[in-house]
Order: structure tokens, then C-alpha cells, then sequence
């Protein structure tokens, strides 16, 4: 079991359709480079929980490549002023 929360435990993952498919997107495609399976997945504003299946021992990589993914999309939308950046 996977659990991780946002800097600061700031509310950066807030419900709405851009950030779901943004996150699920983000997900997905480091499952797919990694080879690691998912089982399920619980998301709240400020963190995350999830279940996976390890079989290659590349859950470091796949953490890795998940967050900066994840990461990337909301800096672009804070960026274009879409976002506030102060909670």
C-alpha cells in the first residue's frame, strides 16, 4: 500500500475533471513504462492512497516517474494562472 500527501499537506489535488484525468492519465502511464499493476486507487485533496502489485521490483522507478508526472500539470496550470497559488 502506497500513501503519499501533498507539499505542505496543501489541498493541490482538488476534485474537478482536469486534474481526475490528469492524475489517472499520470498513473497510467507510469504503471505501463514500469511494469507495475495497479489494484486500486483512493484520492483525496491532499493525498493519495493506492494498491499495487510489484513483481519487477520497480516501485522506486515507478513512484518516481508517477510524481514528477503529476507534477508537471498542475505547475503549468499555476503557471497560465488557472490555479491559485496560495491555499
Amino acid at each position: 500500500m502506497i500513501t503519499r500527501r501533498c507539499s505542505e499537506r496543501r489541498f493541490f489535488m482538488r476534485p474537478g475533471r482536469e486534474t481526475n484525468n490528469a492524475f489517472i492519465y499520470c498513473l497510467a502511464l507510469a504503471a505501463r513504462k514500469t511494469g507495475v499493476s495497479i489494484v486500486c486507487v483512493g484520492t483525496l485533496s491532499n493525498h493519495w492512497h493506492g494498491i499495487v502489485v510489484d513483481k519487477h521490483g520497480r516501485l522506486p522507478q515507478f513512484l518516481e516517474h508517477f510524481h514528477k508526472l503529476c507534477a508537471i500539470p498542475r505547475s503549468e496550470r499555476i503557471h497560465a494562472g488557472c490555479e491559485e497559488t496560495r491555499p
